[in-house]
């Protein structure tokens, strides 16, 4: 019996979905890969409560995060989540500092920006 390395089972009874082409792309390359990539234009920046978003598995429910909606190819999302800075200064590891540094501004109605889908096959900006 010879190894031939890690085994990928894709049922295909409810369709090849992109999630099954990224794990075959990671099994056969050995690397994480962003297969899909988009223009969003930004249709919603909302101050929100973490436990609006993530409901009982918010670590901190009462936390403030920016939820930032895009239209990609035609459907609404979100399509970020960035907590809301406690102080005037915000830390340059932060998603909102990058998202300035990348962009040159900070997120508003309109913009266009870069998504990609995650390991989950849901559309992200791109930071």
């Amino acid at each position: 019996m010879c190894d031939t390395g890690p085994e990928l089972f894709i049922p295909l009874d409810r369709g090849f979905q992109s999630s099954d082409l990224r794990a075959l792309l990671q099994v056969l390359t050995g690397t994480v890969v962003a297969l899909f990539k988009a223009k969003a234009t930004i249709t919603e920046v909302q101050l929100v409560k973490a436990a609006e978003i993530f409901k009982d598995k918010a670590k901190d429910p009462e936390q403030r995060l920016y939820a930032i909606h895009g239209r990609v190819n035609d459907r609404e999302m979100r399509i970020a989540t960035s907590s809301k800075p406690q102080a005037e200064e915000i830390s340059s590891k932060s998603r909102l500092a990058q998202f300035k540094q990348r962009y040159k501004r900070f997120p508003t109605l309109g913009m266009k920006a870069d998504v990609v889908t995650d390991d989950n096959g849901y559309w992200k900006i791109a930071l």
